[in-house]
């Protein structure tokens, strides 16, 4: 699970995420969808963020009291993580060469 430390709009949407383990990690904000009554954020880290660049992360947002109090819980269940991919596939298929792996 990681909290939101800071999330600023720029070209790249980036999106700052501290995990468990106190690590703050930078995300692009790629896309997001409400699906089923959840918020769910496609992400991909920067480079040199330690994470598997060129992949992304479907997390599922956590609501808090205010933006800053927002949890980003990744996606587990590989059934709804498939049915959240097509979807981000086919609405970003003219911004994104996306493969499925």
């Amino acid at each position: 699970r990681y909290t939101e430390v800071f999330m600023f709009y720029d070209e790249n949407d980036v999106i700052i995420l501290n995990g468990e383990d106190g690590t703050d990690v930078l995300f692009s904000l790629l896309d997001s969808i409400d699906y089923e009554g959840y918020e769910y954020v496609f992400l991909m880290p920067l480079p040199d963020q330690g994470e598997v660049e060129d992949e992304v992360y479907i997390f599922r947002v956590i609501e808090g009291d205010t933006m800053a109090d927002e949890d980003f819980e990744i996606v587990e269940d590989e059934n709804l993580a498939e049915e959240l991919y097509d979807i981000f596939t086919e609405r970003n298929k003219d911004r994104f060469t996306v493969e499925k792996g």
